[in-house]
């Protein structure tokens, strides 16, 4: 054993942790490490020159020249105590030397007599191991260039240990990366434009069919593309090459085995020392193009299915309600004649059958659009009480025949007025309501609205509606949303109905983000419910339309004032559906005219003005839709004329498919009288409004010279520029409005109403900013008709408007300036 054996550092175990870090012990010899030694036994002209690293109980050699063994036991080892000194250790004389004299390696084999060492010392500070050269004769001491020398050579053999110890960890990093790309199905490939010289990696290899790690030309890889693809995939490379921009594309790639795998390919362009190239990912989407393309055949079978479903339920809602117009509005007719107590009795039988039959269609109707995701909801203003009350009142005579107490109760947390649609909410209450008093036969009903504030612009409504009726098993409970479901078969021949009820109305409230729900017993009674958002609304009601009945006293359901006749044109092609709706509007004191079609349409409102046009939307050779866009262009008067359409279809396009063709709203067959006095009284109101009639607003001035000179104050100068460019602007705009007024396209026109406005405003042109703000308001609120007749006198204000401004500029003396001329 060595008679002095070296100390340990005092930072041995981080000294030892820096040695695993490099992963070297016991690993292969390794030619940059032989290299080293190789060159330090010839510089030295050594017989032995190793490359030794200690660990805590051996020194072991990573290279070595001269010497047999791969290791020896630390306490041998003068590289233990090498690695205490921060310069070359030498040792002249190993037998002489008191730390080594006795030392097996000195005393036998190989028999060491000189020995120079430099401390393999880390970029952290610590020496892992040494650089040596060994002679078996002694020499003399190192000199300073010698020593530097063999410093220097352990310098290089350190940072062969750091470049190995990086490149190890790039290999794991790309093995790790290849893993990825194999386990995510994603490929690299690079392409060098110098060269067209392209490489890939294990997976792209894969992917495209490609030899495996080896660099191939462009043209190699456009050999495994599909070719109907080439062409397409060359153009894009070529362009991302000479644009030096992005590639994106999907192709096909066939393989060895000759089977087709679509790929998709991304990469961009990149710029380094080596020059431009290309690079990017490739990635196997074949299955799921395939699941796209079950999925696109599923969308296009589920379409058409849905189509043909849509076509079905409008013919459905044509067929029906063509004859159930002439049905119903015959008995309606009928009703108002003289009749026998008998005949009174069969005609309420006939008429009570004959609603019943409608009220089923519209709800097969309402489930079919609600299934097919087109529940469209119109948000209006109205006041929750007074919705209440008009259905208490329409469900009443059911509760006064089967003798049942009606209770309806309204929370004072309410508010006065909401913003929702009314017209659902109505619908779900009327379903809650009826369903109770139908299945109720003594005891009372009652209805109560309440809710509370959830913030500023949301208030939760509930509706909650109890009843002492029969109840629900429950076993039968699961079932009550569901569609069709009734309790038993005698529930459907005593109450009557679908069993669609409760379920539009689930469908209904989850539409409007609520929900709905509902408690019953057997025997005692049932409580359903439901719960919707709305907006609570602090402003006033929109004012009602002009009631020309209300300044003669007349009750709001009659006749309109024969003041002035209304001329109606019935532009129908069923005879049956001519006759009732003719004999409802003579009885309603009105003029009636008749066409056949739309070119009969066509042909009588240019003979004579009408006051309305009631519309069949499906006629021969001109349907109504066309004979409609074809009235819209007349331009003038006629253009305004007020069109409304008469339809089987309920469904929701079609009544769009009207107001886009410029129809001012929708009647749905059955036509019932009092929808068809609104519109009567609309077209009376409208009638009464004469343009060139100057009311109490068109008699504030056309400017507001306040306005004009504020705004001088503010833009100084700058400001006949800006008039004049208003004056430039406005009559731009007042030629596109006529434009779209002889086209019919009230949508656009409205928008530029809204532009009209807000640059009117600007410069103090008050009348025409509150005209246009009028009619953007008018059509906002559904009125097309009083939209399209405010339209059509804003071209004349704004000629008026505009020469108010010329005068203003030559009173003010700028008519010298160079200006814009007036469009």
């Amino acid at each position: 054993m060595c008679a002095a054996p070296a100390p340990l550092p005092p930072d041995e175990r981080a000294r030892l942790a820096a040695l695993r870090r490099y992963r070297i012990l016991d690993t292969a010899p390794e030619d940059r490490f032989d290299r080293l030694t190789r060159l330090a036994a010839h510089l030295f002209q050594a017989p032995i020159a190793l490359i030794s690293l200690l660990d805590d109980r051996r020194q072991w050699f990573k290279s070595r020249v001269g010497l047999a063994v791969t290791e020896t036991p630390r306490d041998l080892a003068f590289s233990a105590h090498t690695i205490l000194s921060e310069d070359v250790m030498v040792v002249s004389d190993a037998s002489v030397d008191p730390r080594f004299s006795d030392n097996p390696l000195v005393l036998s084999t190989p028999q060491i007599r000189f020995y120079a060492g430099a401390p393999l010392r880390t970029a952290d500070g610590f020496a892992v191991g040494s650089l040596c050269v060994i002679d078996r004769h002694r020499r003399p001491d190192l000199d300073a260039t010698l020593r530097a020398l063999l410093h220097d050579l352990a310098g290089m053999v350190v940072n062969e240990l750091e470049l190995r110890q990086s490149l190890s960890v790039v290999e794991c990093t790309m093995a790790s990366l290849a893993e990825a790309q194999r386990i995510a199905g994603i490929g690299k490939w690079d392409w060098d434009l110098a060269n067209e010289a392209m490489s890939w990696s294990d997976e792209g290899s894969r992917i495209c069919g490609l030899p495996p790690r080896q660099a191939i030309a462009f043209g190699t890889f456009l050999d495994k593309v599909h070719p109907e693809d080439r062409e397409r995939v060359t153009a894009a490379f070529r362009q991302a090459a000479d644009q030096r921009g992005p590639i994106s594309l999907e192709h096909r790639v066939v393989g060895a085995d000759g089977a087709v795998r679509v790929v998709a390919g991304r990469g961009e362009s990149v710029e380094d020392a080596s020059g431009v190239r290309l690079t990017g990912t490739v990635t196997d989407i074949t299955e799921r193009h395939h699941i796209e393309g079950e999925l696109r055949a599923a969308k296009d079978a589920a379409e058409r299915a849905s189509s043909s479903k849509s076509a079905f339920l409008a013919m459905i809602s044509h067929e029906l309600r063509t004859p159930m117009n002439g049905l119903l509005g015959t008995l309606s007719l009928l009703g108002e004649t003289e009749l026998r107590p008998e005949q009174r009795r069969l005609l309420d039988t006939a008429r009570t059958s004959g609603e019943a039959l409608l009220t089923i269609l519209n709800e097969i109707l309402d489930l079919a659009k609600m299934e097919a995701g087109r529940i469209d909801l119109e948000p209006v203003t109205f006041d929750p009480a007074t919705l209440l009350s008009s259905i208490v009142e329409l469900c009443r005579p059911e509760a006064r025949r089967k003798t049942l107490r009606m209770v309806a109760e309204v929370d004072p947390a309410v508010p006065a007025r909401v913003v929702a649609d009314d017209g659902r909410i109505r619908q779900m209450l009327v379903n809650l309501l009826s369903n109770a008093l139908k299945f109720t036969a003594q005891g009372m009903v009652s209805i109560r609205l309440a809710g509370q504030l959830q913030a500023p612009d949301r208030f939760q409504l509930e509706a909650v509606v109890s009843d002492s009726g029969i109840g629900i098993p429950t076993e039968r409970h699961k079932d009550v949303f569901t569609e069709f479901a009734q309790l038993a078969p005698s529930d459907r021949r005593r109450a009557g109905g679908t069993g669609l009820g409760l379920a539009i109305t689930r469908r209904l409230a989850e539409a409007m983000g609520g929900t709905v729900g509902f408690s019953s017993e057997e025997g005692i009674g049932s409580r359903f419910w439901f719960s919707i958002p709305v907006i609570p609304s602090v402003g006033r009601p929109a004012p009602a339309p002009p009631d020309p009945q209300a300044r003669n006293g007349a009750p709001a359901t009659a006749a309109p004032a024969a003041s002035r006749r209304i001329d109606v044109l019935i532009a129908e092609d069923n005879a049956t559906n001519q006759l009732v709706l003719k004999l409802m509007l003579e009885k309603l004191g009105c003029r009636v005219d008749l066409a056949n079609n739309g070119l009969e349409a066509l042909d009588a409102v240019a003979r004579r003005p009408y006051h309305l046009v009631l519309m069949d939307i499906s006629m021969p050779d001109l349907d109504g839709l066309d004979a409609t866009r074809l009235i819209r262009a007349m331009g003038g008067p006629l253009a305004c004329t007020p069109i409304v359409a008469v339809t089987a279809s309920a469904m929701r396009d079609d009544q769009i498919r009207c107001l886009d063709a410029g129809m001012d709203g929708c009647l749905t067959k059955p036509v019932r009288r009092d929808q068809l006095l609104k519109v009567l009284e609309r077209a009376f109101a409208l009638a009464e409004l004469d343009p060139a009639k100057p009311t109490d607003q068109d008699a504030a001035p056309l400017l507001d010279s306040a306005v004009l000179a504020e705004l001088g104050s503010d833009v100084g100068d700058m400001l006949p520029e800006l008039v004049n460019t208003f004056r430039s602007e406005i009559g731009s705009k007042l030629a596109n409005l006529t434009g779209l007024l002889d086209k019919g396209d009230l949508r656009a026109a409205v928008r530029v109403c809204h532009s009209l406005s807000g640059a009117a405003g600007q410069v103090g042109a008050i009348r025409l900013d509150r005209i246009a703000g009028q009619a953007e308001l008018a059509f906002k609120a559904g009125d097309t008709m009083l939209a399209r007749r405010i339209i059509a006198t804003i071209p004349m204000l704004g000629v008026d408007t505009l020469a108010a401004l010329e005068t203003v500029i030559v009173e003010r003396g700028w008519s010298q300036r160079e200006r814009a001329s007036p469009s």
